[in-house]
């Protein structure tokens, strides 16, 4: 089924699982980070958006994701993991996360490789001119 984080202590319930079947949802998060490293394959969605808070996440062992990416609207967001994604059914979509570089975001499309990303690319307002090392 679907899973719903609004706490990054919710995490903690589903860390067993390496897969979920459905959308994965993390929003409004009060907390700074989020570490699901475990977390292997979704068979729905993904979307990680509107946390006021979130400056960063790991989700380095997410391989696949079924369905869409959509990583939205989070104000302090400056840096992600997605050292494992391989796979996209989907959209891949980075919009409206200022201080997140874009060069980050061309790292993960480039390793992934596009021919493995399904739907739409879309990366708009994020920031363009951040630095990667």
């Amino acid at each position: 089924g679907n899973v719903y984080i609004e706490r990054a202590d919710q995490i903690e319930e589903y860390r067993a699982f390496g897969r979920i079947n459905g959308r994965v949802t993390i929003t409004q998060l009060a907390d700074e980070a989020f570490s699901w490293p475990e977390l292997v394959e979704i068979g729905g969605e993904l979307w990680i958006w509107e946390n006021a808070s979130l400056t960063g996440f790991n989700l380095a062992g997410l391989e696949r994701v079924e369905s869409n990416v959509l990583v939205r609207q989070n104000e302090e967001l400056t840096g992600i993991n997605f050292d494992s994604l391989s796979f996209v059914g989907g959209s891949f979509a980075f919009a409206h996360n200022p201080k997140l570089p874009s060069c980050q975001v061309n790292r993960v499309i480039s390793s992934v490789g596009s021919s493995n990303i399904s739907g739409e690319i879309e990366l708009t307002d994020n920031n363009d001119n951040g630095g990667c090392d």
